[in-house]
């Protein structure tokens, strides 16, 4: 299963800080350190045990998929 989250976070002081079009702001070594941070936390993450919570939910979503 995977899911794709966007968020996109602007804030403008005035109406003429608005940008007119949507071009990346972030250079592409910025975006290469977020990209190298995200892929380190994600790999700590996944050695994480899951919560009770949410293995009895996985485990629902399982049995419902297989009737």
């Amino acid at each position: 299963m995977s899911a794709a989250v966007q968020v996109r976070w602007e804030v403008y002081e005035t109406p003429d800080d608005k940008p007119t079009n949507d071009a990346p702001k972030l250079d592409q070594h910025q975006r290469d350190c977020i990209g190298e941070r995200l892929k380190e936390m994600y790999a700590a993450l996944k050695d994480e045990p899951l919560s009770p919570r949410l293995e009895q939910l996985l485990e629902r979503l399982t049995q419902s998929q297989t009737e």
